[in-house]
């Protein structure tokens, strides 16, 4: 009995039953003695069922892509990165507030939570 495994990177892409098939083709001519052919057509074999492999994972990887567009945004300086979460907060303003004391005053500004109790039935 001839056991080599495919390792675990490779294993959820290819199927066992035919990389057992290429196994046991391989065992029986090392049995009978002819190593170049077994070798040669169980390579042959892997290499089919690796570009089998390739071929449907690339076909699922193609359904399963969203395309991104990226987006300029006008007058930005194209060196600046855009971080779109934090798109809307204050920017420090003319008299050299800092980023820490333009935070403070608009969480000041802004008017309490409003906290809802549960309806009761």
């Amino acid at each position: 009995r001839l056991a080599l495994t495919t390792g675990y990177a490779l294993e959820p892409f290819i199927k066992p039953e035919l990389w057992e098939a290429a196994l046991q083709e391989l065992a029986a001519c090392i049995a009978d003695q002819e190593w170049r052919e077994g070798l040669n057509g169980f390579l042959s074999d892997v290499r089919s069922l690796l570009f089998s492999a390739w071929h449907q994972a690339d076909q699922r990887r193609s359904k399963n892509e969203r395309k991104i567009e990226a987006v300029r945004l006008q007058n930005q300086d194209p060196e600046q990165h855009h971080d779109p979460n934090r798109e809307g907060e204050r920017r420090p303003n003319a008299d050299n507030e800092t980023e820490a004391e333009a935070e403070a005053k608009t969480t000041r500004d802004k008017p309490p939570a409003r906290i809802e109790e549960p309806v009761r039935s």
